[in-house]
This record gives structure tokens, C-alpha cells and sequence, in this order.
């Protein structure tokens, strides 16, 4: 059987359900079009999962479940979606977690207490401790949207060669549901970034800092 990475997978719904085969066309040079090589079931979707085959798992012993995942509406290898993944940007830094809390003040003398550095910002109290940065906001002033879920926020700066509207869409074509919403920065001017929240609820802001040039494979 041909080499895993290099086969396709389509998926198929069959009424209320969706399967998903592994395929592979060749070039007819008589009819001049492509035509199926081969068409092999590989599982059924079940929920946001791809549930595999026993049947598939004895023919490929090298992949196990949760190698095939859905991407959008694509069912993708994982080691693949990965790889596209970081194709779209690279991490840059850490810009810190967000407390929201209705006791800055108590807060801020904690960690003061702790030996942290205090930085206050207006909008915001900067807190840092080694390699940890904390940012401490008025629970009042949590963003709507934030607010429906965890208090606690995860601050990426991110590189990217696309602007984060584009880089929104790509991400949820790889299966990575985000919303486009607007934050201050600690100067006070208002930037759009991507939020995402992990299957836990926690949630990730990716905030664009720079730009940078896609890698020659």
C-alpha cells in the first residue's frame, strides 16, 4: 500500500452520517482525464473526530486513532495539518497571561509582597517575575466576548506574512475556529486579533507583531 503521506481522503454523506475513504487517482493518457485508482473505506465522523476503521488499522499498522483528523471539512493526516499549521506563522513570543479580578488593589500588594516588578500602565498593571508576566485588569473592564468563558487569557505575539484577517480564515480552514475581535494595546490604540479558545474553554489571543517570509521547503 502506498506511503501514508502521500495519499488523499475524501468524505462522503451518506444521509445523516459522513465516511471518510482514503484515494488515489491516476491520469488516463487514452481519455486524457484522471480516474480512481483505488477508493478504500477509512472511518466514520463522530463529532468533531474521525473514527477509524479496525479494518483500516490492521492495513496500516503505522497509524493509529487521532492520526486522521477533520480540518473544516477536509479530513487531513494530523502530522500534516501541523505542518500547514506552521506554514501560516511561528510563535514569536509570550506577551503574558490576564487576571481579570475585582481586587487589583490586593492583587498588585501580593505580588509586591512576592518580589514581582509592578508596572502600571493605566489601562492595565503589569506584573513580572522572571520569565512570568502576568497583566492584571478591572474585572469591569473584561471584554464581552471574553467574559462568556475563562477569566484567564493566553497573549501571543505571532508573525505572520498575511495580514490577521487572512490568517483567521486560513486557521479555520485548518479547523481552528476563531473569532476576529478588537483590543487596546498599553498605548491605548485599538489592534484586531484572532481569538481562539482550547477544548478546555481556555482562551488564546494571537496578536500580529511581525511579518516574516514563508520558508522554502
Amino acid at each position: 500500500m502506498e506511503d501514508i503521506s502521500q495519499v488523499k481522503f475524501v468524505i462522503q454523506k451518506v444521509r445523516t452520517s459522513r465516511y471518510v475513504y482514503e484515494y488515489k487517482n491516476v491520469w488516463d493518457p487514452v481519455n486524457k482525464r484522471s480516474k480512481p485508482l483505488y477508493r478504500i473505506p477509512v472511518g466514520k465522523v463522530v463529532g468533531e473526530e474521525i473514527i477509524l476503521n479496525e479494518e483500516y488499522l490492521k492495513a496500516r499498522p503505522n497509524i493509529k486513532q487521532g492520526d486522521i483528523v477533520l480540518a473544516g471539512n477536509k479530513a487531513v493526516l494530523n502530522s500534516k495539518l501541523i505542518t500547514t499549521i506552521k506554514e501560516q506563522f511561528s510563535f514569536e513570543s509570550f506577551e503574558g497571561t490576564v487576571l481579570y479580578t475585582d481586587k487589583v488593589g490586593d492583587m498588585v500588594s501580593f505580588y509586591r509582597k512576592l518580589g514581582a516588578e509592578i508596572t502600571n500602565y493605566g489601562e492595565f498593571i503589569a506584573v513580572t517575575i522572571a520569565n512570568l508576566k502576568l497583566h492584571i485588569k478591572p474585572l469591569a473592564d473584561i471584554n464581552e466576548k471574553i467574559q462568556k468563558s475563562s477569566s484567564v487569557v493566553l497573549n501571543f505575539g505571532v508573525t505572520t506574512s498575511v495580514n490577521i484577517l487572512v490568517l483567521g480564515c486560513r486557521l479555520e480552514e485548518n479547523g481552528l475556529p476563531n473569532e476576529l475581535i478588537e483590543i487596546k494595546n498599553p498605548n491605548g490604540e485599538a489592534q484586531r486579533v484572532l481569538l481562539l479558545k482550547d477544548p478546555d474553554g481556555t482562551q488564546i489571543i494571537l496578536r500580529k507583531t511581525g511579518s516574516y517570509s514563508k520558508r522554502q521547503k
